[in-house]
């Protein structure tokens, strides 16, 4: 770690392990768009997981998406509405909005 406390990614990577769900969800970004770490949609999967288990709704929201699409996992629709569900109980007004939209396009 240098001097001055650490990169941001490193501080990202602390605050994730520690069970801060924004940064969770954040490094899930990160490896999802290969954004300062080799793109990587396990390891995405793997952070949005853990940040959803802490009722983060965006995570909610990717998982839903990434089992929508294949993105890292195989496609599972009950998966994708089952945590669209979630984001849509968890979040805040537009995280809901959107997975309500995704709901209704995939019934």
């Amino acid at each position: 770690m240098s001097p001055g406390g650490g990169t941001q990614l490193q501080q990202l990577r602390r605050s994730a392990r520690e069970g801060y769900a924004p940064a969770q969800y954040r490094l899930g970004l990160d490896y999802a768009a290969g954004n300062g770490v080799p793109q990587n949609l396990a390891k995405a999967i793997h952070w949005w997981r853990r940040a959803a288990k802490h009722l983060s709704a965006p995570a909610q929201l990717e998982l839903g998406d990434a089992y929508a699409h294949g993105w890292g996992v195989p496609k599972n629709a009950d998966l994708a509405v089952h945590y669209w569900k979630m984001a849509a109980r968890d979040g805040h007004r537009n995280t809901a909005r959107q997975a309500e939209k995704l709901l209704d396009g995939a019934v």
